[in-house]
């Protein structure tokens, strides 16, 4: 016998789960040596470069990681398969993200204007696109690696809410908003703004509200 074992690896799920090739769930490998004249087959492997091991039972990768998984068999004759290698990519987390706002320009005849900016980071497999809605409504996507992810806008009519999907490289999305109470808090200032413009231009109508305090 001078033909060493063959080993083949088996991923479950078979396929990726996420975008890019990324896993967004755990993942099992089996490995498994094809018998040969010999037998007595024995299979090592070592992750990401950790000390060799025996294999036994299945391997769970369970973490948000980079995996290079090398591994070969032997057998009763001492014959060695030459190392191979599988390279897993798994990333379970959604993305940091963070939504805020200011109004930059504000007239009482134009209106006003909102500058958005997200701060979205992701560690693993990195950031992709940032998408905007409106009032439930999909508005915009901005593409690439961030992290300042910026969308100025003139809100027409009533404004609900603001909100901001982050997705990673993997598929794995988190939202941040501007749910209706803080919406309300926007119109306010905006409102406040171009009521105190107005008195300005009109002191006869400061003058009255003064008589009737």
């Amino acid at each position: 016998d001078t033909t060493p074992p063959v080993t083949t690896i088996s991923l479950f799920p078979e396929y990726p789960t996420g975008d890019n090739g990324w896993y967004v769930t755990p993942v099992t490998i089996k490995l498994e040596a094809l018998d040969d004249m010999s037998g007595g087959n024995k299979t090592y492997y070592s992750i990401n470069s950790e000390p060799w091991e025996l294999y036994e039972v299945p391997l769970a990768l369970t973490e948000d990681n980079l995996y290079n998984i090398v591994y070969f068999s032997t057998d009763n004759a001492e014959n060695l398969e030459f190392p191979k290698l599988a390279n897993v990519k798994v990333d379970q987390t959604p993305p940091f993200i963070n939504l805020t706002y200011k109004v930059i320009y504000d007239n009482p005849i134009q209106g006003w204007v909102i500058l958005n900016t997200v701060i979205a980071v992701d560690y693993m497999s990195g950031m992709e696109r940032v998408e905007f809605y409106l009032n439930d409504q999909y508005v915009t996507t901005i593409n690439g690696e961030g992290p300042i992810y910026q969308w100025i806008y003139t809100p027409l009519g009533y404004l609900k809410y603001i909100k901001a999907c982050a997705f990673d490289k993997a598929g794995n999305m988190a939202y941040d908003e501007f749910l209706p109470k803080n919406s309300v808090r926007i119109i306010q200032q905006s409102t406040y703004s171009m009521f105190l413009r107005l008195l300005e231009r009109f002191p006869l109508l400061q003058r009255l509200l003064d008589n009737l305090k």
